[in-house]
């Protein structure tokens, strides 16, 4: 009986050395895995972070086409104003038809402000136009 009890404590023992032994790893484990979400969560505020800059940048950038879009727009009507009012120019100074007001001097007539004489264009309209082109 002693024999037996002696076996038994034995076993008993080793089972428990056994299970300490997979607590332990467990442990281990728990314990990485905790590092593991620590970083993620570290991971998870930059990436938070830089989304937010992302749409601050991407809010910015369509800021910015939108007035480049109006500024372009506006650039095009003028060179096509400008285009206008030269071969109105050569049809009057012909004796075909009176000059137009270029449309960019009667905004500035309809917002009171006073019309400045204009230097013709000259290469730098063709440089506009070649430009307005190869964005289109």
């Amino acid at each position: 009986a002693l024999q037996l009890q002696m076996e038994l404590n034995k076993r008993m023992q080793t089972r428990i050395n056994e299970q300490e032994a997979v607590i332990t790893k467990l442990r281990e484990e728990l314990k990485e895995a905790q590092e593991q979400v620590d970083l993620f969560n570290g991971r998870q505020e930059n990436f938070n972070d830089l989304k937010n800059q992302l749409d601050e940048i991407r809010i910015q950038f369509t800021e910015r086409l939108s007035k480049f879009e109006e500024d372009f727009k506006r650039l095009e009507a003028e060179v096509t104003c400008c285009r206008a009012k030269k071969k109105e120019n050569v049809k009057a100074k012909e004796g075909l038809q009176a000059p137009v007001v270029h449309k960019v001097a009667l905004k500035r007539l309809e917002s009171g402000a006073v019309p400045q004489e204009k230097k013709p264009a000259g290469n730098a309209g063709n440089r506009v136009c070649k430009i307005l082109k190869e964005w289109k």
